[in-house]
């Protein structure tokens, strides 16, 4: 290859003319590679508007790599089964609270690239590796707790069953 031949121009291939407007110097940091994450919401269609998941409540384990993240769900929306609701809040807490928040959890996913982050930042580029990808997806926690209760209930009834029968004794009626 000539490096002194000059390259085709874009118009050549039919692309319009895009001339270089400035040259500015690219900076590779590694200073807060190891705090930056990609989350992605694969459970999510489309874009997400700022605002829209913001977390009331995030909880880490950096040792494991683990994230979760108690999200506020819309409980005034016309969509929302306040029934149902109430129903499954009983596996977040006894006092009949309404199942208001979703937790997502990460899941890691395998490297299969290296991605950056980069920011323009007094005239020049700064670049930073991304640590680790991680999709963030809904635990369903609540549903084991509301059944782990019902199972209790129900032996707590069973218990009560046998005790009646214990009680019971043998009893001689004569009808005349």
């Amino acid at each position: 290859m000539d490096v002194d031949k000059p390259a085709k121009a874009a118009t050549e291939y039919g692309l319009p003319d895009d001339e270089i407007v400035a040259e500015i110097p690219v900076y590779l940091t590694h200073q807060i590679a190891k705090n930056l994450h990609i989350l992605q919401y694969p459970q999510k269609e489309g874009t997400i508007s700022p605002g829209v998941l913001l977390p009331k409540v995030a909880r880490i384990k950096p040792i494991h790599g683990q994230m979760e993240m108690d999200i506020s769900l819309d409980v005034q929306s016309p969509m929302y089964n306040r029934e149902r609701g109430l129903e499954l809040g009983v596996g977040l807490a006894d006092n009949g609270r309404l199942l208001d928040i979703t937790t997502l959890v990460s899941v890691d996913i395998p490297k299969s690239s290296t991605y950056v982050a980069g920011v323009f930042s007094n005239g020049g580029l700064h670049l930073t590796p991304i640590e680790s990808l991680t999709q963030l997806r809904p635990s369903l926690k609540y549903l084991d707790r509301v059944a782990e209760k019902e199972l209790a209930a129900s032996k707590l009834d069973i218990d009560d069953d046998d005790d009646e029968t214990k009680d019971a004794k043998a009893q001689t009626v004569q009808v005349t």
